[in-house]
């Protein structure tokens, strides 16, 4: 699976801006397919896929999945039986149903920016031991501002540097180095592909194997849409006290990166993280029984499109 490409970085660390800038390649822009690590741990449940009931089950639940129904694309499980042939693995299938997807946009190629596949890493290697990875990382309090203006995210500052950290920290950047090293990972930082949005591109594509001059006319326009300035702007919108907690929790990861940071000498009590997480769970069982039983009703009743927000 040398084609296989996938963007990694925490939740709104600009993954999906990354993706936008590679519209001319041949992987299109890649997208969140959601469903390929979720279903690879459940993988013992459905048995032996090459069995066409047993790969029937698997891609009726798959085509259910919101990030997949979006795209209005049906699977035939004899046609993909066919098509895959006797034997195949799980990595096959995937490949193959993304392919389909992308064929719609005239692609040939795939690529994914599931910002979770982060965290499960290793499992993602295994299964793509050959693919290349773009890896994505932006300042953890500018991520935290964006993802609070979310309502499916972390929902206060605590959580938000929790998770970016959980993503970005020194012992995660373990197998991104080896990948690094072996010349399948390519480091971004989403600040410099802001303020030198051709340059990066350049480097982006010939990692790629690609040569920007191809796409010129069409890479010029995305350039021009780029919000250069479009960071640090924690610094003047949110509050001393969140900064401070921010850093409490993500320093480490954010010296590791290069950032600055404000309170090197800031801590948080035992009682205050725990506030913090039960906020949280509170504020996202919320918004998970919105998503999957309000939404969930409107979809099969009232046509509502999955992900049409």
């Amino acid at each position: 699976m040398k084609q296989n490409l996938f963007i990694l970085g925490s939740p709104r660390s600009g993954t999906t801006f990354l993706a936008s800038l590679l519209r001319p390649t041949e992987y299109g822009s890649p997208f969140e397919t959601q469903f390929i690590l979720k279903y690879h741990d459940k993988l013992n449940s459905y048995g032996d896929i090459t069995q066409l009931s047993r790969l029937t089950r698997l891609i009726n639940d798959i085509s259910k999945e919101r990030a997949i129904a979006q795209w209005g694309v049906k699977f035939n499980p004899e046609v993909v039986k066919k098509a895959l042939g006797d034997e195949f693995s799980y990595t096959e299938f995937v490949n193959y149903i993304c392919t389909q997807l992308m064929k719609k946009k005239g692609k040939s190629k795939w690529g994914d920016k599931t910002p979770h596949y982060l965290l499960k890493l290793n499992q993602l290697v295994n299964l793509y031991p050959n693919a290349k990875y773009l890896y994505i990382v932006r300042d953890g309090r500018d991520v935290a501002l964006s993802l609070l203006k979310k309502p499916w995210g972390p929902n206060n500052i605590y959580k938000c540097a929790e998770q970016w950290a959980a993503a970005n920290n020194s012992e995660q950047q373990l197998l991104l180095n080896a990948l690094k090293d072996k010349g399948q990972l390519l480091y971004i930082k989403y600040e410099e592909l802001l303020e030198k949005t051709e340059q990066e591109c350049c480097r982006i594509y010939k990692f790629l194997g690609d040569d920007i001059e191809n796409h010129r006319e069409m890479v010029d326009g995305l350039i021009a849409k780029t919000m250069s300035g479009n960071h640090a702007k924690w610094k003047t919108q949110i509050t001393p006290q969140q900064i401070s907690t921010y850093e409490a929790t993500a320093k480490n990861s954010l010296l590791y990166h290069g950032y600055e940071v404000m309170y090197p000498e800031s801590q948080l009590s035992a009682v205050k993280v725990f506030g913090y997480k039960l906020h949280h769970q509170l504020v996202y069982f919320k918004h998970m029984f919105v998503m999957n039983v309000i939404d969930g009703l409107k979809i099969k009743f009232l046509g509502k499109q999955p992900f049409n927000e």
